[in-house]
């Protein structure tokens, strides 16, 4: 939005280009039947793909149950050990749930510091819970990721693969 107008121009352009070249080399390469991955390689290149697009960390964040009330002050501690463009996993200390749910479906509004030193807020449901020793695992999707504060352009940025 802040790029000046014949900058977006020539980018519009040089990516015409490319998108036309791409399909010109489609179309010029041979074509050959498709062969399937044996079963066994399906698992390990879908866990691929998806590590590709997780980054592991480990970052305290703050938590809010999404529709909480005025008894609810003080956020809950927990801890960020993966992000992707859709979800997150977070660990929470197993006292948490005696404060708030912790179901599948119940959806908190989370706050963190990226190790980028970027800011983080967004709202995210929880998809499914593993009790351990001690803690809860929770994989979460997210919710929604505001634009209006630029999480969404925050987290795209820190996901770039670098």
């Amino acid at each position: 939005e802040e790029i000046a107008p014949v900058l977006k121009t020539m980018i519009n352009q040089v990516l015409r280009r490319l998108l036309r070249m791409h399909k010109l080399l489609d179309k010029m390469a041979p074509r050959m039947p498709a062969q399937r991955e044996p079963p066994g390689d399906e698992k390990t290149s879908k866990e691929s793909r998806r590590r590709y697009y997780r980054k592991n960390l480990d970052i305290e964040c703050d938590y809010l149950p999404l529709h909480a009330g005025k008894d609810f002050r003080n956020p809950m501690k927990g801890r960020i050990n993966n992000l992707s463009m859709t979800g997150l996993r977070m660990e929470v200390p197993s006292v948490n749930p005696s404060y708030a749910s912790h179901e599948v479906g119940k959806s908190f509004r989370i706050e963190t510091v990226l190790p980028n030193g970027q800011p983080l807020k967004l709202t995210a449901r929880i998809a499914n819970v593993h009790k351990q020793e001690g803690r809860l695992r929770m994989g979460m999707q997210f919710h929604d990721l505001p634009d209006y504060d630029g999480t969404r352009k925050t987290l795209w940025f820190f996901m770039l693969h670098t």
